[in-house]
């Protein structure tokens, strides 16, 4: 009867725990492995959002001045009311009156459409991209309007350009 009972081999207390122990730690490095996993696709997801927002709002911009690209019908003036340069496009179909306000305010690239001689406002303007700064510049000597966009990206400020060479003359031979 004593031998019968050497012969039964279970477990022991200390095998049980060492056993969930382990497993314990298995199941806490798996968790903290996804949750990190998890944080960087976000934040990998959310900075190429933010590029392609910022590609998108380039094309917008290139595709815009392209289809204005007739004499007289493009200008680079001041925004209303501020010092910031704005892209001012006026329709070229014959006998239009619409003009086309591109510009920046307060964290927004905005696009407004009124009548000509009708000021723009941020109030009648939609957003085409939030970007923390923008800006347009014509250079004559190369005939091309650049928009310039500056945003945070992966924690840095970065800034993006679009030129567009044009073939008409600008409004106002600026």
């Amino acid at each position: 009867m004593h031998k019968a009972a050497k012969d039964n081999k279970g477990y022991s207390l200390v095998e049980l725990v060492l056993v969930m122990m382990l497993l314990l730690l298995f199941g806490v490095t798996i968790f903290t492995l996804i949750f990190s996993g998890s944080d960087t696709y976000q934040r990998i997801n959310e900075n190429q959002s933010t590029e392609s927002d910022v590609r998108i709002a380039l094309s917008y911009l290139n595709l815009k001045i392209r289809q204005n690209d007739v004499a007289d019908k493009i200008e680079i003036k001041n925004f209303p009311g501020t010092e910031r340069p704005a892209l001012v496009l006026y329709d070229p179909r014959e006998g239009s009156d619409l003009v086309t306000w591109i510009f920046w305010e307060d964290g927004k690239l905005l696009e407004c459409l009124v009548s000509e001689g009708e000021p723009p406002s941020a109030d009648l303007s939609f957003t085409i991209i939030d970007v923390d700064d923008f800006t347009i510049a014509y250079n004559p000597l190369t005939r091309t309007v650049t928009g310039t966009v500056q945003y945070v990206y992966n924690g840095q400020i970065l800034v993006r350009s679009c030129k567009v060479w044009i073939r008409s003359e600008m409004r106002g031979g600026t």
